[in-house]
């Protein structure tokens, strides 16, 4: 078993020496069977578990078990507790889907926390077949039968450099049947779950009743599929190399442009465009209403970490690093020296007569230093905001300075107001408030300059 594991995990690139590697542990089989392969095969990890709350005191019984399990190896335990029925609720989701995105939400964070490298998380041979039958019954296309992938980026909406744009999510038991775990671990403790025993979720019920039928024809069944999603995932890769020329994707600025092609019906179109778009989580349907959008310049759609922007025949892609309108940024100090979210701000407090002169360029903001109530506010635009542009007596409305400027409609959603006391002092990228100038009673500069 750890032979047949290291050379899948080499022969996928799944991780090397210098990668800082995360498993997601349940306590159950499966993950306690990954904790083992990782341990005797004596590769260094950490491990998270997240508590959802969703079966009482099993769930508090799980927690408990990992914690042990952590000890038992010697591993650093990161450890989570949701509300998970409330955010499904809240956000109108199922509780499946819920804790999916809070899981996934988490691991990006403790990779932008901890420099992890690598999320590994236990799915096998057996969960790669009952994704396969999930996807069908959802009408994915190719994309969907091509299953779990053994190794994709854990993608993220902070829009800035950081350990995370190399996160990879690996898979590295994929070459097993259930079969196999079984007999790998042995004798060795794991918790069930008892909601693996209902048939009240599709998953269940695909595993109990649908895969029987097939291992009664062939009792290699999930590593015969296995070779099959192989070749549609081959499918899938020639055909994304063929369409990269009808839709050729050019790069301005920090977006992508996707030019849309002519000569297509419209149903052709939306067929072509959910395949190119695949990556950037556009559904069926999106496709379908985006073709229809082709003139409707301005018209914006969103998927989960993207918005897409209809621009005069093309498309523009770029990551939407904002998810609520509530969202809470970081606060500039007086001893604040850098931040990295929403943008990449550096900053520093200056004697004025250390600065040879003041910089012009939209990117930078000198502000006097005195005149500043902190800590500072980095918002999102506001309606009814205004300030006074500098070298201008009076206020202006942002949403007229932003048309006066001729800001394009992604540059209007991702722009960011530096706020003192509620004052709008900069927009951040152009214009400081006239009234936080630096003047010549000015002592004190804080300079802030974005990346």
């Amino acid at each position: 078993m750890i032979n047949e594991f290291l050379t899948f995990a080499e022969h996928n690139a799944l991780f090397d020496v210098d990668d800082k590697i995360l498993l997601s542990v349940s306590g159950g089989r499966d993950s306690v069977a990954m904790c083992k392969l990782f341990y005797d095969a004596g590769i260094k990890f950490d491990v998270a578990h997240c508590n959802y709350h969703l079966r009482g005191v099993e769930s508090d019984r799980d927690n408990r078990f990992v914690e042990e399990l952590c000890r038992k190896y010697g591993v650093k335990l990161h450890v989570i507790d949701f509300n998970t029925e409330k955010y499904a609720a809240d956000n109108k989701q199922s509780v499946e889907l819920a804790a999916r995105n809070l899981r996934y939400n988490w691991y990006k964070d403790l990779s932008c926390r901890y420099g992890f490298t690598r999320i590994a998380t236990a799915h096998h041979l057996n969960d790669q077949a009952e994704t396969f039958f999930i996807n069908l019954l959802r009408t994915t296309g190719i994309n969907g039968v091509c299953g779990i992938p053994v190794k994709r980026k854990l993608d993220s909406n902070v829009n800035f450099d950081s350990k995370l744009y190399n996160c990879y999510i690996i898979r590295p038991l994929l070459f097993a049947t259930r079969k196999q775990i079984d007999i790998y671990v042995g004798d060795d403790c794991y918790v069930d779950d008892s909601s693996n025993d209902t048939d009240k979720y599709l998953r269940n019920n695909i595993r109990h009743k649908i895969i029987p039928e097939f291992e009664k024809l062939s009792s290699g069944f999930p590593e015969i599929l296995q070779k099959s999603i192989t070749q549609f995932g081959n499918t899938q890769a020639f055909a994304k190399k063929m369409l990269s020329t009808t839709f050729p994707i050019s790069k301005e600025d920090d977006y992508e442009i996707i030019s849309l092609p002519i000569g297509f019906s419209s149903n052709e179109l939306a067929g072509y465009l959910y395949f190119a778009l695949d990556g950037y989580g556009v559904n069926t349907s999106m496709a379908g209403d985006i073709v229809s959008s082709v003139d409707c310049s301005g018209r914006m759609f969103y998927t989960d970490g993207y918005v897409l922007l209809i621009d005069r025949g093309r498309i523009l892609v770029k990551k939407n690093i904002i998810s609520k309108v509530e969202d809470v940024f970081p606060k500039i100090f007086p001893d604040t020296k850098s931040i990295l979210y929403p943008i990449k701000l550096k900053i520093s407090v200056l004697l004025k007569e250390d600065l040879d002169a003041i910089p012009t360029e939209k990117a930078s903001a000198c502000l006097d230093y005195d005149n500043l109530t902190f800590p500072l506010e980095i918002t999102q635009k506001q309606d009814g905001d205004y300030f006074f542009p500098l070298g201008m007596k009076k206020k202006k409305l942002l949403s007229d300075f932003l048309i006066d400027e001729k800001v394009n409609q992604f540059a209007k959603n991702a722009t960011f107001a530096l706020r003192s006391a509620g004052d709008i002092v900069w927009v951040i990228g152009l214009r400081i408030d006239d009234r936080y100038k630096v003047t010549d009673r000015t002592k004190k500069i804080l300079l802030i300059e974005s990346e």
